[in-house]
C-alpha cells in the first residue's frame, strides 16, 4: 500500500521533470531567454504571456526582436497543463514569432506544456509551435515573472 502510494505521487513527478529534459529540455534555437508577464486576452479576460528572446526588455515592455511570444489566454497555469490550438488566434491562445521590427508571423498551431506551479516567480515547461512550411519552434523555457500591471476587463 505504501509503496503504491509512493508510485502514484512520484511518477506525475518524474513524468514532469522528463518533460522540461532531454532534447525539449534546451531552449528553442536561436532564443535563449524566457520571461513572462500577466496579461489580457482579446475578450479583457486575464491571461499569461511568455516571451522567447535573446534579451529580457529593460524599462520598456516591448521585446526587442528576434523574439516569440506565447499567449495563454488564462492566469490559472498548473503544474502539468497544456494548453493547445490550431488557429493563429484562437479561444485558447495564440502565439508570433517577431524576427525583425516589421510584421509578426502569427503561429498556425501551438502546444505549451506547464512543469511547475502558478503564483511563484517562475514559469517553466515546453512549446511546439508551427509557422507555416518553417520548421518548428521547439524547446524548453524557464520563464521569469517581470512585473507588470495588466489591466483586463
Amino acid at each position: 500500500m505504501r509503496l503504491t502510494r509512493l508510485l502514484l505521487v512520484a511518477t506525475p513527478v518524474l513524468l514532469a521533470c522528463q518533460g522540461s529534459s532531454g532534447a525539449n529540455g534546451a531552449p528553442p534555437e536561436g532564443f535563449p531567454v524566457a520571461w513572462a508577464y500577466d496579461d489580457c486576452a482579446p475578450w479583457d479576460g486575464g491571461a499569461l504571456s511568455i516571451f522567447l528572446g535573446t534579451q529580457i526588455p529593460t524599462g520598456a515592455s516591448t521585446p526587442i526582436p528576434p523574439y516569440v511570444r506565447v499567449t495563454v489566454y488564462s492566469r490559472g497555469v498548473a503544474p502539468g497543463s497544456t494548453f493547445e490550438w490550431t488557429e493563429p488566434q484562437g479561444q485558447v491562445g495564440g502565439a508570433a514569432r517577431c524576427l525583425t521590427s516589421g510584421p509578426c508571423e502569427l503561429a498556425t498551431s501551438a502546444r505549451v506544456s506547464f512543469v511547475t506551479p502558478a503564483g511563484g516567480e517562475d514559469f517553466a515547461g515546453v512549446v511546439h509551435l508551427e509557422f507555416g512550411a518553417a520548421p518548428p519552434t521547439v524547446g524548453g523555457f524557464r520563464a521569469t515573472l517581470v512585473p507588470r500591471e495588466a489591466l483586463c476587463g
